[in-house]
Order: C-alpha cells, then sequence, then structure tokens
C-alpha cells in the first residue's frame, strides 16, 4: 500500500511543477495550441528516428521513439501543450497522436533544432538565407554598388558558416 501512495503523490508532485498552456510561441515563429497539427520533418537519429518525440513520457528510461517510415513528413495532432521545470530551466512538451490510440510527448525546442517538426531554425537560417544574401550581394555588384573584391569577401564569410 505504501508504494502506492508514494508513487501517487510523486505523480501529483510532478503534475504541480507542470504548466498547462492552450497555445505556445516557438522559437521557429509559429504559434502552436491545443487541436493543431505539428509538422514533422526527418529523424535527426540513426536510421531517421525521431530522437525528440518519445512514446511513454520525456523521462521515460527506456523510450521507445517514432521511427523514419511511421511519421517522416506527416502532421501529428496536438494534445495538450505543457512546460515543464527541469533543473530551474522551462521545457515546452507537446503530447501528440499520430492517428492512432498511442500518444507521444515531444520536446518541441528540441524537436524545432534538429528540423524534426518544420519550419525548423535551420531552414530559417539555413541554405536559402545564404543564398539570398549572395543575391544580394550580386545585385549591388552588378549595380557597382560594391567592387568584386568586396563581393568576393561577403561571398567567402557567408559560405565559411
Amino acid at each position: 500500500m505504501k508504494p502506492i501512495l508514494l508513487f501517487s503523490f510523486l505523480l501529483a508532485a510532478v503534475n504541480c511543477f507542470a504548466q498547462n498552456l492552450k497555445a505556445y510561441k516557438a522559437s521557429n515563429g509559429i504559434t502552436y495550441k491545443v487541436g493543431d497539427t505539428l509538422k514533422l520533418g526527418k529523424g535527426s537519429g540513426e536510421n531517421g528516428t525521431f530522437l525528440f518525440f518519445q512514446l511513454g513520457g520525456w523521462k521515460n528510461s527506456d523510450p521507445k521513439y517514432f521511427g523514419e517510415r511511421d511519421y517522416a513528413d506527416s502532421g501529428v495532432l496536438i494534445k495538450r501543450i505543457k512546460m515543464h521545470q527541469l533543473r530551474g530551466n522551462p521545457k515546452m512538451v507537446f503530447t501528440v497522436g499520430g492517428g492512432n490510440i498511442i500518444n507521444y510527448t515531444v520536446r518541441v525546442e528540441e524537436a524545432i533544432e534538429s528540423c524534426e517538426v518544420i519550419p525548423c531554425k535551420e531552414e530559417q537560417q539555413g541554405v536559402g538565407s545564404v543564398a539570398d544574401e549572395l543575391l544580394k550581394f550580386k545585385h549591388l555588384l552588378d549595380a557597382g554598388a560594391i567592387t568584386q573584391g568586396e563581393y568576393e569577401g561577403e561571398k567567402k564569410k557567408l559560405l565559411k558558416n
């Protein structure tokens, strides 16, 4: 009987530190709400496994991850949005469903950072923006606003990152 009471107390304590939210504005600029579809990219782990989507809770000692063929380039329904405190740091966790009775938890900011969720940070700061910047400098070069040397210097800086 005592282990059940202790487990119930611990579960209640963990839930006290989690805050349910109706919406969350993520680092990719998207405001996610309960009922929205979370668009998935590719898994960032071995064989395309989604590392930040887990079955059985975000602190599960033996997590079950999404597989590559199951969810890549698809979407999942956001069922719950929670903010957990982990060692004093807030962590946004979504509970999502993939069209069946199983729910997964998503550490959304980490998933955005790794492009498991799209749009992701790489898309915002990656090849598209470098190409745009190069194009701007090319137009300036063609218009005579900068020299060939200045263009080459900017191009080298952009392609180095």
